[in-house]
């Protein structure tokens, strides 16, 4: 009883660490840090282009209880953001580049991240 123990507990161990990182899956770190940081950066784009709208663009802005809850769909939300606020298609198009460039921002750094975990671990 005690040997089926305990192959069900060694079955649960990590890989080894050439075995680990040998099918190239990103680390749980490094999704951590990628979702942490497009949440931070779609908050950081959201306030600060909030703060330049003028009167009537900030009317059809996220409220603050919404803006919270669409931060869940980051970066997509400034999608969103940009149709709602500016109402035109060049508002559309500045939204889809936002959302490329963060989601470059994203990756970029999830490489390095999931890199440096390789090395480390």
């Amino acid at each position: 009883m005690l040997l089926a123990f305990l192959s069900l507990v060694a079955s649960f161990a990590p890989a080894g660490r050439s075995e680990q990182h040998a099918d190239d899956e990103p680390s749980m770190i490094t999704m951590v840090v990628a979702n942490v940081l497009s949440i931070l950066l779609t908050h950081f784009v959201l306030r600060r282009d909030e703060s330049r709208l003028t009167e009537a663009q900030r009317a059809r802005a996220w409220l603050p209880a919404s803006r919270m809850a669409a931060l869940a769909f980051a970066p997509f939300a400034l999608l969103i953001h940009y149709v709602r606020t500016r109402r035109t298609v060049v508002g559309f198009l500045f939204g889809v580049l936002v959302v490329a460039c963060v989601m470059l921002v994203v990756e970029l750094i999830a490489v390095a991240t999931d890199a440096l975990v390789t090395l480390v671990f």
